[in-house]
């Protein structure tokens, strides 16, 4: 087993005191998930509700612990108000994987491909994969579709971005060489649209 850095240990060090601190009875990987996402997402100014909306890794997830739906900047829920009659739209979805493996592998990129053939493609109906996929991560990802089909008239520019997070020091190329596919699925499914995907390591996370 290879030595860790001293930024997986700085890290693995302020997970395991942050989560004691929380007082929310969470496990390390339940609040390492809260942890990624709100670093991820902290240019967005969300609540803490905010960012425990989106947690859906739980079983079943497609390998998604967490996805967050913006309209113009501001956060998609069930009640969130959609003006379809309102013209240059923009809709972001970010989609994270977190665990607290000291590496990242190659099942996790294939995981989040497989997923979005499932739900992305809107020949699909979600409320068919709830033999293979969560309930919360279903109902999150009808919400985008839902928002997309109501501004698809104003043609949104559309943003898709994965972000793989882990407490790992370095990406394999034989990870990466598995984000293309991906990228090629979702450029198919979704003619125009930005995609980024980003690994996300101890030293990003710190």
């Amino acid at each position: 087993m290879s030595q860790k850095t001293n930024d997986q240990i700085i890290l693995d060090k302020i997970i395991k005191e942050r989560c004691a601190e929380s007082g929310n009875d969470l496990t390390i990987p339940e609040y390492f998930e809260i942890y990624t996402a709100s670093e991820i997402l902290k240019n967005y100014d969300l609540t803490y509700d905010d960012i425990s909306y989106g947690i859906v890794g739980d079983g079943g997830d497609g390998g998604i612990d967490s996805i967050y739906t913006f309209i113009n900047g501001e956060p998609l829920k069930e009640d969130t108000i959609i003006n379809s009659n309102q013209k240059k739209n923009h809709i972001e979805i970010v989609l994270i994987q977190s665990k607290t493996s000291p590496k990242f592998k190659e099942d996790a990129v294939t995981k989040f491909r497989e997923s979005a053939q499932d739900l992305f493609n809107l020949a699909n109906n979600p409320d068919d994969y709830y033999k293979r996929y969560n309930a919360s991560l279903i109902d999150k990802v009808k919400l985008f579709r839902d928002s997309y089909a109501k501004l698809a008239k104003t043609f949104p520019k559309i943003e898709i971005r994965y972000f793989y997070a882990t407490q790992g020091d370095s990406v394999h190329p034989n990870v990466e060489g598995k984000v293309p596919k991906l990228r090629e699925d979702i450029v198919k499914m979704f003619g125009g649209a930005e995609f980024s995907f980003e690994f996300i390591g101890a030293s990003k996370l710190l």
